[in-house]
């Protein structure tokens, strides 16, 4: 595999956690910086790979996914990598469900979360959404396509045209690895491999159950399953009437590798996921407004008081820090992510842009008074301010 020596986003802060029904479940929380968004991220194991994933592919997707501002978990499920086995009864595949349930337990805050996985871990992915409607999308790279008549037809144009297949034809090979392939044991996965799957109807039942709620879909078909998918077509011939063209993506590339060894092929899969977790409700950025509780002589930091107004369960960091020593019309920038705000001083007054960092009810507690419909002012003298604002002396 291509070596990946990228260094995660200092502001990505990640922590190791035991959780689930029994505490067995370990995994790692990749937590975003101060923008942050209300969907979570949840990476699922690939086969028996533990939650580094294919060629580390789930490590460099959830810090670019917390870097961007969702909060990611990858972690193992019961009896792979570093989690316990399960201490209870049950199937193999109900353990998994019970899993994948605690994990989205542990990530969703109120907004959903989305599901993504490679392989089986697509698989799973896909049977646990339909039945937990915390799940806004999928990220399915090569799940199981089944083979449909349109599949054998390519397939068998293609070795018409194929020089390579009339030689094996000529010199007997082609009879003799037909004769091997029909004699040869069936390849079965372990016990162990959790893979949750589904026939060809029952999969289409989800699907429409899945559209029906709302979620979204962005499949990856990648040129390692071409043995059992040979267009991106074929999604549509073995699903019929399963998806809508407003709630499904699907992107074809043969020249990308099953288990992602290039950087580039991770490059592209985590700009195009992030790309599809943006069209996603519960995708903006919910970054910290700016709000001051007491602006008095300049005051350069936000207090308790507007810490709790906001919902913050600490006190932010000084955001304003020596503003009182600086010249009229001087500018500074705060920077929240991927979100920048610039804040000009005028004397004693404060002007904030753009307008939508700060709400209705801000307005009323902060004093802010909207001049135009771009630009606000939050005046620091205490006559200017509405009555009730603190600072403001009036009841």
């Amino acid at each position: 595999a291509e070596g990946d020596r990228r260094m995660a986003d200092p502001a990505v802060k990640e922590t190791a956690r035991k959780f689930g029904r029994h505490g067995t479940l370990f995994g790692i929380i990749s937590e975003p910086g101060a923008a942050r968004r209300g969907l979570a991220l949840i990476i699922l194991n690939a086969g028996i790979m533990h939650r580094a994933g294919p060629s580390r592919f789930s490590v460099g997707l959830a810090r670019a996914a917390a870097a961007a501002g969702y909060r990611t978990l990858r972690f193992d499920l019961s009896g792979i990598g570093d989690s316990e086995l399960a201490p209870e009864e049950g199937t193999l595949e109900q353990v998994v469900v019970r899993d994948i349930v605690d994990a989205i337990d542990l990530m969703d805050q109120g907004s959903g979360v989305v599901l993504a996985g490679i392989c089986s871990g697509a698989d799973n992915a896909f049977y646990v959404a339909a039945d937990d409607a915390r799940v806004r999308g999928l990220v399915l790279i090569d799940p199981t396509i089944p083979r449909t008549r349109g599949y054998y037809l390519r397939k068998n144009l293609q070795r018409l045209l194929s020089l390579r297949s009339w030689w094996n034809v000529v010199s007997g090979r082609s009879l003799y690895l037909r004769v091997r392939e029909s004699t040869a044991a069936p390849v079965l996965p372990p016990r162990y491999y959790g893979l949750l799957s589904c026939t060809r109807e029952e999969t289409i039942e989800r699907a429409r159950r899945m559209r029906a709620r709302g979620v979204r879909f962005l499949y990856i078909i990648t040129g390692g399953i071409t043995e059992s998918c040979n267009h991106p077509r074929q999604l549509f011939e073995a699903f019929p009437n399963a998806f809508s063209a407003q709630h499904l993506s699907v992107e074809w590339r043969p020249q990308m590798g099953h288990t992602l060894n290039r950087l580039q092929d991770k490059l592209w899969c985590e700009r195009r996921i992030h790309a599809f977790l943006e069209t996603l409700p519960g995708s903006r950025i919910e970054c910290l407004p700016l709000a001051v509780d007491e602006l008095d002589q300049g005051a350069d930091r936000l207090e308790g008081g507007a810490a709790q107004l906001l919902g913050v369960d600490h006190e932010p960091e000084p955001l304003l820090e020596g503003l009182d020593e600086r010249d009229d019309a001087e500018r500074v920038e705060l920077r929240y992510g991927a979100e920048q705000r610039r804040i000009e001083i005028e004397g004693e007054r404060l002007a904030i842009e753009p307008e939508h960092f700060v709400d209705d009810a801000e307005q009323r507690v902060l004093g802010v008074q909207w001049r135009t419909p771009h630009v606000g002012r939050c005046t620091t003298d205490a006559s200017e301010r509405p009555p009730g604002t603190p600072g403001s002396g009036r009841p």
